[in-house]
């Protein structure tokens, strides 16, 4: 896949981000108000839950605006760590959302008896269906462009379908059963373990990002052997990575014949540099030159 430009991406990322916004103010509304006149705490749990999708809509709309800006001579390697914490940002907002909502139906459990309204149910089930469908969209175009907080905003969105279901569930439930009102709270106790679950694992591979997590170990491995069958490559060590959504860097060093000159040197490095950009989409791959002495010979036979 070619290499987006700037404004392509955030033109891509903006118009899905919108999308988001406007169904969040609507479905929140509705849900908050709803919930509010019912007695329903996991309808206005979930109210909530939207609610806070605002916030990472307009995080997102904001840091791609800096974290989408090219290299500069303040930071030579970009402004990409931004992204991971943007979405280091959204796992935390949700931990502390599924904390509230967790804490409020533990002690309002069994204290509020539910008033059922099938308007309820129908709100429900509309943010179940329009909910996943921005999951998709969101997901997919966070794929397409690499980009941990639009791939983390995505999660939020289907966290929000799903703790959308069982309140849609617990509605119809309490419809059959008029006096299991306490059902009500295990909904929202569900909601809220379905939400420390997607903020886990934002957190966390937003968080290996921020330390320099590295590429797999396989594709290590590929890109050594790619090295390798470059005719003049002898030998591959010290091979290191960094990943951050879409941005990957490496440094290698290659092993020559110790009589080649250095522009041969020089010349080998870049075809191998820009070989391996070219295959593994890579941002940037540093390469060492270093000659093929009897000693590395006796290593690589070992």
């Amino acid at each position: 896949m070619p290499p987006l430009t700037v404004q392509t991406y955030q033109a891509q990322l903006k118009r899905v981000t919108w999308l988001g916004v406007f169904c969040n103010v609507f479905l929140a509304s509705l849900k908050i108000l709803f919930g509010k006149l019912g007695h329903s705490h996991s309808l206005f749990a979930d109210g909530i839950h939207s609610l806070t999708d605002l916030v990472t809509d307009a995080a997102l709309l904001l840091g791609s605006r800096f974290w989408s800006e090219p290299a500069d001579e303040a930071h030579p390697y970009g402004h990409s760590k931004l992204e991971a914490l943007v979405a280091f940002f959204i796992g935390g907002l949700l931990f502390a959302v599924a904390f509230r909502i967790l804490i409020d139906a533990l002690m309002t459990f069994g204290c509020r008896e539910l008033v059922f309204s099938w308007t309820m149910v129908a709100i429900a089930g509309l943010s179940v269906v329009v909910k996943e469908i921005l999951y998709q969209k969101t997901y997919r175009l966070g794929v397409k462009l690499e980009s941990q907080a639009l791939i983390a905003n995505a999660w939020h969105h289907r966290t929000d379908a799903l703790s959308s279901l069982p309140v849609l569930i617990v509605l119809l439930l309490t419809r059959v059963f008029p006096k299991w009102y306490f059902l009500d709270n295990i909904g929202g106790i569900l909601v809220a373990f379905m939400i420390f679950y997607a903020a886990f694992e934002i957190v966390r591979s937003s968080f290996d990002a921020l330390i320099d997590r590295g590429l797999p170990h396989d594709k290590l491995e590929a890109i050594e052997k790619t090295a390798l069958s470059v005719p003049g490559v002898l030998m591959v060590h010290a091979v290191r990575s960094r990943v951050n959504g879409h941005i990957t860097f490496l440094d290698m060093h290659i092993l020559v014949d110790k009589d080649m000159t250095v522009f041969e040197g020089h010349k080998l490095a870049h075809t191998v540099r820009n070989i391996l950009v070219e295959k593994y989409s890579l941002s940037d791959v540093l390469i060492h030159v270093e000659p093929f002495t009897d000693e590395e010979k006796e290593e690589q036979q070992c």
